[in-house]
């Protein structure tokens, strides 16, 4: 289970270290806090949740899916409108399943491309970001936080990637989902919305994921104008900014203590030699001196 702002999760068969082994076969349980929703950005292209539904492959194979059984999951041939006649299945029996709501259904059944292939890019929300028929659904009401569970179902060697978000929707995005007036933009107009945002997707992020050295938005608005020092200050986690503090703290505390030393060596040699330029000349002992008056 994770619980944060946002993260990464990557998925191989057969596992190579030993925290995968520990967690083969075992799904990921993300949640979100503080009434916010999920986003799950993976690579691939999605398949019917039921054997009616047709499965197209990408746009640029230009081709269809014949029907694949997986678990329980068929993917069902369908006719291209194209001339074309060729047809291409998913090419790995891989799926990755994200199930959604409490108890867990099956929100989306993914065919797993390489990560690096950016053109298949696939966007997933919480069920309560996005209503039925693509309309926006009510507020979600009291009851337990949004949560997306998923199942990478392994069935021949393969790797599958997912990114995921915390995300929220800006006060212009609530207003327009409850059908109110826009707000008039004042002073502060822009202080009212959210300040870090991923505009493709119309969402707030945590400012936290701001300039971290990692891009979250899937246009990499939230790394687009970074300086250099602020990235590579983000790429401090919470252990090595309390680390980088202590050791800060420690050299503060070493240079107040030369300061001190050394101000005192100071003052004592100004001292002395105060002593030995104010200090009278010693008589030599003479005879009479040492013999006394009455001798």
């Amino acid at each position: 289970m994770r619980r944060s702002t946002g993260g990464q999760l990557r998925f191989v068969s057969p596992p190579l270290s030993r925290p995968d082994i520990y967690c083969e076969g075992l799904p990921w349980l993300m949640e979100a806090r503080d009434n916010r929703s999920l986003f799950v950005l993976t690579w691939g292209w999605l398949l019917p949740l039921e054997p009616q539904q047709a499965t197209t492959s990408p746009s640029s194979l230009g081709t269809t899916t014949p029907a694949i059984s997986i678990d329980g999951h068929t993917a069902s041939d369908s006719s291209s409108s194209s001339s074309s006649s060729s047809l291409t299945k998913c090419p790995t029996t891989n799926r990755l399943l994200m199930y959604s709501g409490w108890p867990p259904r099956l929100h989306k059944v993914v065919c797993p491309a390489d990560p690096d292939s950016r053109e298949y890019t696939v966007h997933v929300y919480s069920e309560e970001w996005l209503g039925s028929n693509g309309k926006i659904s009510e507020l979600q009401g009291p009851g337990r936080s949004p949560a997306l569970l998923l199942d990478f179902v392994a069935r021949e060697p393969g790797e599958a990637a997912a990114s995921w978000l915390e995300i929220s929707k800006s006060r212009s995005a609530l207003r327009s989902q409850l059908r109110l007036l826009p707000e008039s933009e004042g002073l502060n107009g822009s202080l009212r919305d959210c300040q870090h945002r991923c505009p493709e997707l119309g969402a707030c992020i945590a400012s936290s994921l701001w300039c971290d050295g990692r891009i979250h938005c899937p246009s990499g608005f939230d790394e687009a104008d970074c300086a250099s020092g602020t990235r590579l200050l983000g790429w401090l986690s919470g252990g090595a900014w309390l680390l980088l503090a202590a050791v800060a703290g420690i050299l503060a505390a070493c240079a107040c203590l030369f300061a001190v030393l050394v101000g005192r060596s100071k003052a004592r040699a100004k001292r002395l030699e105060y002593e030995e330029s104010t200090k009278k000349p010693r008589r030599a002992p003479t005879e009479e001196t040492l013999l006394g008056p009455g001798s």
